[in-house]
């Protein structure tokens, strides 16, 4: 989902370090997400795959409706709802577009607000909003 380079500045000289974002799913209801912080992006990326190995996160969901209520998220300034719909609408954000179809949420529509684009707050909203869910037979 995103990388980018961090550099810390100490009195004796600079410490550059990459930092790598990934979301996993499986579009079944199974998802994931990972940080990592390392030298070298290659490192950074094995460390986030292995934290989101131990993040992984299943969800009540049935095939036939996979969103029955509104769900609601938020992390600092972003804000998603996720609201129930027979046909699917994914007009808005392509990077949570993407995450709802990884994620198997094909009945719904999304609305979000955020004033910059951090993607670690879009991720941690996102799970907020979606772990939330429960399928028709656990709400009845």
């Amino acid at each position: 989902m995103a990388s980018d380079s961090v550099t810390n500045v100490t009195s004796l000289n600079r410490v550059n370090s990459r930092r790598v974002l990934i979301f996993v799913g499986n579009g079944n209801g199974l998802v994931s997400y990972g940080k990592g912080k390392a030298e070298e992006y290659e490192q950074a990326f094995d460390n986030a795959f292995k934290k989101a190995r131990q993040n992984l996160v299943c969800l009540d969901m049935e095939e036939v409706f996979t969103s029955p209520r509104l769900l609601e998220g938020r992390h600092n300034d972003f804000k998603i709802k996720i609201f129930p719909q027979a046909v699917p609408n994914y007009w808005g954000n392509p990077t949570i577009w993407e995450m709802l179809k990884h994620t198997g949420f094909f009945h719904c529509r999304f609305t979000c607000v955020s004033r910059k684009r951090d993607p670690y707050s879009l991720i941690y909203g996102y799970f907020n909003a979606i772990t939330k869910n429960r399928s028709p037979s656990q709400i009845a």
